[in-house]
């Protein structure tokens, strides 16, 4: 008896705690999709033909 406490109260350790790898999981994407963002900051949008020609006639 006492041998299968002791496998029960092992085994809490070696079990995965996937809240902790969802939680990491979504502020990995959401440093991801931060970094993207703030690096394009710099880059200038492209315009399309439409927009452009809206744009020469004002």
């Amino acid at each position: 008896m006492s041998v299968n406490y002791f496998t029960v109260y092992l085994i809490q350790f070696y079990h995965p705690h996937p809240k902790i790898f969802n939680f990491i999981k979504v502020l990995t994407d959401f440093q991801t999709d931060t970094y993207i963002k703030l690096s394009s900051v710099h880059i200038p949008n492209q315009m399309t033909s439409q927009t452009s020609e809206r744009t020469n006639q004002i």
